[in-house]
């Protein structure tokens, strides 16, 4: 089917498809007019084509020329159609590609946070667990220890380091009454204070073998004006006079041991 632009009076030839797609709205493809085909179709037969051109059948219009380029119909359509079709498959893949470039760049944060708790997860034990030498090393954060250790059920207790306990000197011999007794001198070297250990005393033969074996407490041992919670005091001494009841009388020697139970 041929029709004819009335703006520049080019003829053109269409298909069914195109005059369907817009209901037959078309547009030049020479002077880029928008005109309705079907009004404007014209006959193919030569007699036809001279009656309504008004040209001589020696001269039968441009039909001809229709199938170059320049001058193919184009079927009616707005400037925002072409762009919105050839946008719209797209708009799927850069949406994905937009979130997952997005979760991308959202990993390494995540993995910082996560690594930033951890970090503070491992510090906090670490403070609990040297919770007792941060006591004594900074005595400012006692107290907050000490309200921490009272949320999660923990102790905060004084240091326990025998091997920066001594003794001094030491006596074990009879009294009156057949009792043993027991002088000894302790001496906590720490420069800090230190919780009071345990005695045990060993009593010997003469092959050197036990006979008995007894263990103290602090607060079997000290006298009673001393506040065993209040710790061994740092660089101090303290002196024992403790009487030992026992049975055993061919006891040739002994032996005393600090530790912490």
């Amino acid at each position: 089917m041929l029709t004819r632009c009335p703006a520049c009076d080019t003829a053109f030839r269409v298909s069914a498809e195109q005059l369907m797609a817009k209901q037959g709205k078309v547009r030049c493809g020479r002077c880029r007019h928008v005109f309705d085909a079907l009004t404007a179709l014209l006959d193919e037969e030569g007699p036809a084509t001279e009656e309504r051109t008004g040209l001589p059948a020696a001269a039968p219009p441009p039909p001809a020329e229709a199938p170059q380029a320049e001058h193919a119909v184009e079927p009616e359509t707005t400037a925002a159609e072409p762009e919105a079709t050839a946008a719209e498959p797209l708009a799927h893949p850069g949406e994905a590609l937009r979130q997952e470039t997005e979760a991308v760049r959202g990993r390494p944060r995540i993995w910082a946070i996560l690594s930033l708790l951890a970090m503070i997860i491992l510090l906090l034990q670490a403070v609990l667990q040297f919770r007792t030498e941060l006591s004594v090393l900074f005595p400012q954060v006692k107290p907050v220890l000490g309200k921490a250790c009272a949320i999660l059920g923990c102790e905060l207790s004084l240091p326990h380091k025998p091997d920066l306990l001594g003794i001094e000197a030491s006596d074990l011999h009879p009294d009156a009454n057949n009792r043993l007794i027991l002088a000894a001198t302790l001496k906590n070297r720490a420069p800090f204070v230190q919780a009071y250990p345990a005695l045990e005393v060993t009593l010997t033969n003469t092959g050197d073998q036990p006979l008995l074996r007894k263990v103290i407490l602090p607060k079997e041992y000290l006298p009673r004006n001393i506040d065993v919670a209040a710790g061994f005091a740092a660089n101090s001494e303290i002196t024992l006079n403790l009487g030992l009841e026992t049975d055993i009388n061919d006891a040739a020697g002994y032996r005393i041991y600090l530790f912490y139970p």
